[in-house]
């Protein structure tokens, strides 16, 4: 290791190897910067790997010569004629997006119109319920309102159980009570 005041003088602290660094690396103020050295030697040209296989298939890979590695799909493309179209584009009728819209809106309001007209009760009208459903919604109703009723005395009840237990009585002789229902008990 080295000693104190060479590390604070350097980022980093040294320590004696059989082989030096593969790549240093510098702290910076913006990046850490990452030094690689160059090898000297330079090498010579890599020759094909030997092909591994049995003397029959590299005697058949040496006859046969070379092909153009030519993809199947081009062979067989069912659009390799296609020809795009040379027509060239209709012009746009000149009326303007706003009064195409209304135009059709006006298309489609016409028989919607006329449909709601031609109903005895008019647009705004309600159709009359039939008495037997009149009676089981009012059922439905009353029903209803029971259930609510339960519901709320049981929130009720359970908010007031909820008080009654974290209430804590002190009493002059045994202290602290946790709650109300030790008092009735201790007598």
């Amino acid at each position: 290791m080295a000693s104190e005041t060479n590390a604070t003088k350097r980022s980093g602290r040294e320590c004696q190897a059989t082989s030096p660094p593969e790549f240093e690396i510098y702290q910076l103020e913006h990046a850490d910067v990452l030094i690689t050295p160059i090898s000297k030697k330079k090498t010579g040209p890599v020759s094909a790997p030997d092909v591994v296989a049995s003397a029959r298939t590299v005697a058949a890979m040496k006859e046969t010569p070379a092909r153009e590695a030519v993809d199947q799909i081009f062979l067989t493309d069912p659009w390799a004629s296609y020809q795009p179209s040379k027509h060239q584009k209709v012009a746009t009728s000149s009326i303007s997006d706003a009064s195409k819209f209304e135009a059709l809106a006006a298309r489609v309001e016409k028989p919607v119109n006329q449909a709601l007209a031609a109903r005895p009760t008019g647009i705004l009208g309600d159709e009359p319920m039939p008495a037997a459903h009149d009676q089981k919604v009012s059922e439905l109703e009353s029903r209803l309102k029971a259930l609510e009723s339960a519901v709320s005395r049981n929130h009720q009840e359970q908010q007031i159980s909820m008080v009654v237990s974290n209430i804590v009585y002190f009493h002059p002789y045994w202290g602290k009570i946790p709650n109300l229902t030790n008092i009735f008990q201790m007598g």
